[in-house]
C-alpha cells in the first residue's frame, strides 16, 4: 500500500477515535452530574483499577499510558464541570490561602506541594501527578521531588483560560492527593 493511502487510513482512524472520545466525554459529563447530586468524589482509584484490569484481561494492545491519559483527561473534564457549576468540595475551598486566591484572580507563580501515594490505592503517585500537570499545557517552571512530596511551580498568566486551567488542576490535584 502506498504511503499516501496509509496516511488516509490513519486520518480516517483518527476521525473515528475523536468521535469515540467525544462520546466518552459525554458519558463523563453524565458521571459528573450524578456525582454532583450525590456530592461524591470524582477520583475513584478502585474504579480505574477495574478499567485497567479489564483492558489487560481482554488482551487489548492499546498502550496503558494512552488509556491513563484518556481517563485522566476525563477526570479533569469532570472537575471543570464541578467548577463551572460552583460545586467544588469544601475541603479544597477551605485550603486556599489569600495568595493562591490572588493567583487565580490575576495570574502569577502557583506553588503546589502534593503528597504522592506510592501504592496508588488512595491517591496519585508521583508519575501521575506530573502527567496530570503536563497534560494541562500550563507553563511548568519547576518540579521538585523529595521522598513522597512533589513541589510544582506553574506560571499562571493573566488570561482567563490560564487562570481557570490552573484553578481546575489545583482542585483536581488537591482532591486526588488527599489521604
Amino acid at each position: 500500500m502506498a504511503l499516501e493511502d496509509v496516511r488516509k487510513q490513519i486520518n480516517q482512524v483518527d476521525d473515528e477515535l475523536l468521535e469515540l472520545l467525544d462520546k466518552r466525554l459525554a458519558c463523563s459529563r453524565q458521571v459528573a452530574a450524578n456525582k454532583i447530586v450525590t456530592q461524591d468524589y470524582i477520583f475513584k482509584p478502585e474504579r480505574e483499577k477495574q478499567i485497567y484490569d479489564r483492558i489487560i484481561a481482554d488482551g487489548k494492545i492499546v498502550s496503558m499510558s494512552v488509556m491513563k491519559s484518556i481517563i485522566r483527561n476525563s477526570r479533569q473534564f469532570q472537575y471543570e464541570i464541578y467548577v463551572d457549576e460552583g460545586k467544588e468540595h469544601k475541603e479544597f475551598i477551605n485550603s486556599l490561602d489569600e495568595h493562591t486566591k490572588q493567583i487565580f484572580e490575576t495570574g502569577g507563580i502557583l506553588k503546589l506541594k502534593l503528597k504522592a501515594d506510592k501504592t496508588c490505592e488512595k491517591a496519585l503517585n508521583i508519575n501521575d501527578i506530573i502527567m496530570t500537570v503536563a497534560d494541562t499545557g500550563l507553563d511548568i517552571l519547576r518540579i521538585g521531588i523529595e521522598n513522597d512530596i512533589v513541589d510544582i511551580e506553574i506560571n499562571v498568566t493573566e488570561d482567563e483560560a490560564s487562570r481557570k486551567k490552573a484553578y481546575v488542576i489545583s482542585y483536581m490535584l488537591f482532591m486526588e492527593t488527599m489521604h
